[in-house]
Formats: C-alpha cells, sequence, structure tokens
C-alpha cells in the first residue's frame, strides 16, 4: 500500500474535516511498510530496550558516586520508552512529532546514560592500576 497510505483507507473524515487514521501503530506500520518495515520497527524498539536493560546491568555493577543519578536516569527513560510502545496499542503516536520526540529523548538518555557509564568504568580502571 506504501507510506501514508493507510490512512486513506483506512480513515475516516470526522465532523471537523480531519482524517483519522488507525489507532494503533503496529497496524498503521503494517499496512504501510509490510513485513520489512514493520519487523525494522520493533527490531529498534526491542534495541533500544535491551540496550536499556544493559544499562541497568552497568549501573548495578558500578561503584561511583553518581550511581544513584544513573539509576534515576535509567528509571524515566526506561518507562518513557515502554510508555511510548504501550501507547502505540491505542493510538498513533508515530504521527505526532511531541510524541515522537519524546520517545527519541527517552533513547538518547539511554545512549548518553551508556556512553557516561563507558568512560566512568575506563575511569575507575585506570585510576585503579
Amino acid at each position: 500500500i506504501g507510506c501514508g497510505e493507510c490512512i486513506g483507507w483506512s480513515s475516516m473524515v470526522d465532523p471537523g474535516g480531519h482524517n483519522t487514521s488507525v489507532h494503533n501503530i503496529y497496524l498503521q506500520l503494517l499496512c504501510e511498510t509490510g513485513v520489512i518495515g514493520f519487523g525494522s520497527f520493533l527490531f529498534g524498539a526491542a534495541y533500544s530496550l535491551v540496550s536499556s536493560i544493559r544499562a541497568k546491568k552497568m549501573i548495578e555493577n558500578f561503584n561511583g558516586t553518581e550511581k544513584d543519578l544513573y539509576n534515576s536516569l535509567f528509571k524515566i527513560s526506561f518507562s518513557g520508552q515502554l510508555l511510548f510502545l504501550l501507547f502505540g496499542f491505542v493510538e498513533n503516536p508515530l504521527y505526532n512529532e511531541n510524541n515522537l520526540l519524546f520517545y527519541f529523548l527517552m533513547i538518547f538518555i539511554n545512549y548518553v546514560l551508556i556512553e557516561n557509564m563507558k568512560r566512568r568504568i575506563v575511569q575507575q580502571i585506570i585510576h585503579n592500576q
């Protein structure tokens, strides 16, 4: 069907003249991008969640003064990503710039957290030698 076309096929026009879309990002992606696009989205989402879980394991093994800060950032990042992905079952946040920006911000927090943890761990190793 193609990108943006599922909205045209599956939408109804409300009294205000606005198109409504499928209220599920997973169905919308499957309709618009097919199995390959849908699989790519799921792979990216799963990768970011697994990356967050790895960050949590790094935090548990971390002995620095920032451990509480890192733990709080992990909770914010993981819960934000999970919220977006669960919200996708009842609404379509991919086509709302604010929701999509929120999701990318949560992924970015996780990325910065992991990179900062790696840098701190290397500094600890160098300092202990």
